[in-house]
């Protein structure tokens, strides 16, 4: 208190008192106090300078007056101070109040500095033996002004964490803006490219278009040479009747009878003659309409075709879409590889292709991912609570729970268990892997398009789609996939498959994918997606799921792929660090690993990827040496299934469909051969529970 702002106001009015005052005529002038009072007052004068005892300001005297200046900081006349109204002297002073504001050493201070009780001093000697010094005031205790400090602390700690945090939020919005500028300086090139390819597709369909209209002009000559021959023809038969008729003239000298026998030669003749003229005038009327018909019909779609171009040269100078790209917050991307042959595709339905081609980004990533690097791969942690969470703890579920922990690909030694409770999850974000995926679809939807446009057994092939080979339905399941984001392409039989994998192959699968080199089974070597226990002791393939996309029996299937998340000794994931690779990309503080053993859940952690397959046009089989159409699926090599029948250049199969056979209770399996044919896009961590 007595090193406070208010006592050094006070101070400084007594210091203004001293150097205004004129001497012995005691007079003072008045200016602006510190303390906000007026500053010619006579409150700090010591006793014996009012009595004239001591003429001038000594040591003493001084300390009379810190003593005021200490009682007016923290007391004023209104808390117990009492002035003499005309000589302005302290006559008393409030020891409770002072010592409540300020401190309990405070009291016994002024004490020694304000003597009231005796008369004033006589002399200058008299007055220092009555006051303590200056420098006995600095060794009297005060209060401890920790606390100002403390705060003063705390305000500069809290003025830096708002400057902190003002930065890193000046920091955030320039990151926001580069971000949006290069999406926006993104889609205008993609903008583009998009034109151009669009461009080049319509001079494909123009030289097709050109082409079809040489072939119907061909086939129109050849037609009208075809008539001329017929006329030529007619001319002879023509040329035949006149000779009969001279005949029958010849005849007519040799007989009555022979010349209307000739005569009715030469009418019948005729006759026969004048219905072919007519049928050949109808017929020539008849192509001659078909072929106006034509030549009508090839305008109408070259003019379509040029008109197409034309709104494809005002699109080119349409304003760019960036100011559109900014002010979408969640914009949807389509991923298609692929387009139809021009070739393959009539003038008319040119237009129904233009747009979904403008609408389609061939291997552009997710909307919703946030890892866009080509570099190595990215886990998004999923948490509870959001949709897509419900829909892969649903993946999870099912039907028989008796089946769980049984079978003879199960180690034995696990206690029983009836459920499979999701416990982590993570969206995998591999660039290189998903532009992969999506040239591998786009090299499937030519392939199926070429076994569709051969006919006859390979267009059945090619229209083929899983669910015509389903098992009964799902619906629970089949609601769950549903609510996946994103859209599968049906012309290459898109689906998701779940993954059952140990830990120590996790990690490569995320990173380089699954690889069909090293797996094997009686269907094929090519990576396997279970749904059908084997009816024959053979090697186990490598990769093991289940359809999510289609309303499959579902549940079954999940039990088969944790069969497969076994390690050697029958035991898993059990902790922490067991795996420290591993745990280092997948965990965090906010994430933690889920060891827990309580509630009937036990400990360890098992893990099963969702993935994307292209399925294309796919063989199906019962007893994996032939398919259900009785030919062999393997000709060549187990590593490759049998070509296409009825399509060349020879095009492949590109997956299998593993049937259940008559007697059998199993589950259903889909095989690819090509490792692109798949990308991992979920990756769930999942307990046994009883």
């Amino acid at each position: 208190m007595l090193i406070s702002a208010d006592t050094t106001a006070h101070l400084a009015d007594f210091e203004s008192v001293r150097e205004e005052c004129t001497g012995a005529s005691k007079t003072y002038s008045r200016s602006a106090s510190r303390s906000g009072s007026a500053v010619a007052t006579r409150k700090y004068e010591a006793p014996e300078m009012r009595a004239g005892t001591v003429p001038k300001a000594t040591a003493a005297s001084d300390m009379y007056s810190y003593g005021v200046c200490a009682l007016l900081a923290c007391c004023d006349e209104s808390s117990g101070v009492v002035f003499n109204a005309e000589t302005e002297a302290l006559q008393s002073w409030d020891r409770e109040r002072a010592h409540a504001k300020g401190g309990p050493h405070l009291p016994s201070l002024l004490d020694e500095l304000l003597d009231l009780d005796g008369p004033p001093a006589s002399s200058a000697a008299a007055a220092v033996g009555r006051r303590i010094s200056a420098r006995e005031v600095l060794r009297r205790p005060f209060l401890d002004p920790a606390a100002e400090r403390e705060q003063a602390r705390l305000e500069t700690e809290a003025a830096a964490a708002a400057s902190h945090e003002a930065g890193e939020q000046l920091a955030a919005v320039n990151r926001e803006a580069v971000s949006k500028q290069r999406e926006a300086e993104w889609q205008e090139a993609e903008r583009r490219r998009v034109w151009e390819e669009k461009k080049l597709e319509q001079e494909r369909a123009l030289r097709s278009a050109r082409l079809e209209a040489a072939v119907s002009k061909a086939k129109i000559e050849g037609r009208q040479r075809q008539l001329e021959s017929q006329r030529r023809a007619l001319a002879q038969q023509e040329a035949a009747a006149k000779q009969a008729e001279a005949a029958a003239a010849k005849a007519e000298a040799q007989g009555e009878t022979a010349r209307r026998a000739a005569k009715e030669e030469a009418a019948k003749l005729r006759a026969k003659t004048e219905e072919q003229r007519q049928k050949l005038a109808a017929d020539k009327a008849r192509e001659e309409a078909d072929t106006e018909k034509r030549k009508g019909e090839l305008k109408r779609q070259q003019a379509k075709v040029e008109e197409e171009l034309k709104r494809l040269e005002q699109h080119k100078q349409a304003p760019p879409l960036i100011a559109h790209a900014q002010s979408c917050h969640t914009p949807h991307t389509v991923c298609c590889c692929s387009l139809p042959s021009p070739l393959s595709c009539s003038l008319p339905a040119l237009s129904d292709t233009l747009m979904p081609f403008l609408a389609q980004r061939a291997n552009a990533l997710p909307g919703e991912w946030k890892h866009t690097s080509d570099q190595g791969f990215s886990l998004q942690p999923i948490h509870r609570g959001q949709g897509v969470w419900a829909a892969l703890a649903a993946c999870l579920k099912t039907r028989r729970a008796d089946w769980l922990g049984k079978g003879r690909d199960v180690p034995s030694g696990h206690p029983p268990y009836n459920r499979l409770e999701l416990a982590r999850a993570w969206r995998i974000e591999n660039p290189k892997l998903w532009r992969k995926f999506c040239e591998r679809k786009r090299e499937v939807a030519d392939e199926v398009g070429r076994a569709r446009h051969a006919g006859g057994t390979a267009r059945r092939y090619a229209n083929r789609s899983v669910a015509q080979f389903e098992q009964p339905p799902d619906s629970q399941l089949h609601s769950a996939a549903s609510r996946l984001p994103g859209t599968l392409r049906s012309d290459v039989n898109e689906t998701r498959l779940l993954h059952g994998t140990k830990p120590a192959a996790l990690l490569s699968v995320l990173s380089g994918g699954p690889n069909e080199r090293y797996s094997g089974g009686i269907f094929g070597s090519g990576t396997c997606a279970h749904g059908l226990a084997q009816p024959r002791a053979r090697p186990q393939p490598l990769f093991h799921a289940v359809s999510l996309s289609a309303p499959a029996d579902l549940a079954a299937d999940a039990g088969k792929n944790d069969q497969y998340t076994y390690d050697k000794n029958g035991r898993n994931d059990q902790a922490y660090n067991d795996h420290p690779e591993l745990h280092s990309r997948l965990y965090s503080d906010s994430h933690r690993h889920p060891d827990r053993r309580k509630d009937g859940i036990f400990g360890n952690v098992y893990y099963v990827l969702v993935c994307r397959a292209a399925l294309g046009s796919f063989a199906v089989s019962r007893d994996g040496r032939t398919t259900v159409e009785g030919e062999p699926l393997f000709p060549f090599t187990d590593r490759e299934l049998r070509p296409i029948t009825g399509v060349s250049p020879p095009v492949h199969h590109h997956a299998l469909v593993g049937e259940t056979a008559t007697g059998h209770e199993r589950y259903r399996e889909f095989i690819v051969f090509h490792g692109d044919s798949l990308y991992p896009e979920y990756l769930l961590a999942y307990h046994r529970a009883a």
